[in-house]
């Protein structure tokens, strides 16, 4: 045998093996500069650096099974991140498709005509832009502040009688038992400082008595505990009711000021959760941007449905900032998160297999299973969800 057929690889792209390649050639583009000048015949060429190296290739795959291999080499070439490509001569590179690939299929052949290009990972610059990180925490504290400052103007017991003034402290008592029981549930024992919160609660629940009388000391603990929670499942049970509407008129005066107390408590509760959900947001570690995405949509929503009921023109615009102030943090994460791809998979292949194939590491296998709910990581088939590359 040849020497040079010794030295030749098994091709293949995201493990997917390249069968008959045929046709391999290089290009090497070679970046220059032309200086020319009025008056000078000729001139000179000035090297600049060499391009994005490319290798197209002619992969023809036969047999009974060519649909197979088929299809687990589109869903390869049709992935939209780098991936690994085993030349046959050139060995392991990190690889993308350039531009269109081409199937013909005749008489139980399929032959693809695909063109890859080297590519490495996208480094970001960042001239002097401001972080949204920093900006969105800006708006929680602005929200926080806006909140309990139009708390501290509209909530009041002083002129109440007292059975209207009892009526005020059980129906706030209520509602911070009820945040206490949302921690105490399934979801809420999953925030790390679960214990500490409910004794915070219980505190609370026993001093309302009093702080009723000082509405900007009662706000102030709103917001103390509401951002020890730091747990995002928390505050979507607790910002559920979003959009609290105006109390219905009672039978009497007194009737309506406790009513309005109770709304205006219910929607400063709500309205400082919404502020820590998005101080939350913005402390965690995203594995993906759809992840991101979907919090700060829900996010978002909700707290422009409370903006609905909103007639202080400070706390107004403190929660339209933050909600302005979610876009731009969620428009920054896309530009550093990959994204979730979905992808088929045809023949059945192990997990180790799927990680080396996608990811070129088969130390992901468990993300891969994880995200999946896979329960037999030897034989999986079906559509998954695939970490792409930012």
């Amino acid at each position: 045998m040849a020497s040079w057929l010794k030295k030749l690889r098994k091709p293949s792209f995201r493990g997917v093996p390249l069968q008959a390649v045929d046709g391999v050639s290089t290009e090497t583009p070679i970046r220059t500069a032309e200086h020319e000048y009025p008056g000078i015949p000729g001139g000179w060429v000035e090297h600049l650096d060499r391009g994005l190296r490319a290798w197209s290739l002619t992969v023809t795959y036969t047999g009974a099974d060519y649909y197979g291999m088929r299809d687990q080499l589109e869903t390869a070439l049709d992935f939209p991140a780098p991936g690994l490509l085993v030349h046959p001569t050139r060995g392991e590179v990190q690889a993308s498709v350039s531009g269109a690939y081409t199937v013909t299929e005749r008489d139980g052949t399929a032959t693809f005509q695909i063109t890859f290009r080297e590519s490495g990972r996208p480094t970001a610059v960042s001239a002097g832009t401001p972080s949204t990180g920093s900006a969105l925490l800006s708006r929680v504290e602005d929200g926080l502040s806006a909140v309990a400052g139009a708390f501290a103007d509209t909530f009041s017991v002083a002129s109440l009688p007292s059975w209207a003034r009892a009526e005020t402290i059980d129906a706030v008592t209520a509602q911070v038992e009820s945040i206490r029981e949302t921690i105490e549930g399934p979801v809420g024992q999953l925030a790390e400082n679960a214990t500490e919160i409910i004794a915070s609660l219980r505190d609370l629940e026993a001093e309302i008595q009093t702080l009723v009388d000082t509405p900007a000391i009662l706000a102030a603990r709103y917001s103390e505990i509401l951002r020890q929670i730091q747990h995002l499942g928390v505050y979507r049970l607790l910002t559920g009711d979003a959009g609290i509407p105006d109390p219905a008129a009672g039978l009497t005066p007194t009737a309506d000021d406790v009513a309005a107390n109770e709304v205006e408590s219910a929607r400063a509760l709500l309205r400082m959760s919404l502020c820590a959900w998005g101080e939350t947001v913005q402390a965690t570690t995203w594995d993906s941007f759809d992840a991101a995405e979907d919090e700060a949509l829900i996010l978002a929503d909700r707290i422009g449905a409370e903006l609905e009921y909103t007639l202080d023109d400070t706390e107004y615009q403190a929660l339209l900032d933050l909600q302005v102030a979610l876009a731009a943090y969620l428009d920054a994460q896309g530009a550093r998160l990959p994204r979730l791809i979905e992808v088929t998979q045809g023949t059945p292949a192990s997990v180790l297999e799927l990680a080396q194939r996608w990811h070129a590491d088969a130390d992901r296998a468990d993300e891969i299973r994880a995200r999946n709910g896979l329960i037999d990581p030897v034989w999986v088939t079906g559509d998954l969800w695939i970490l792409g590359v930012a």
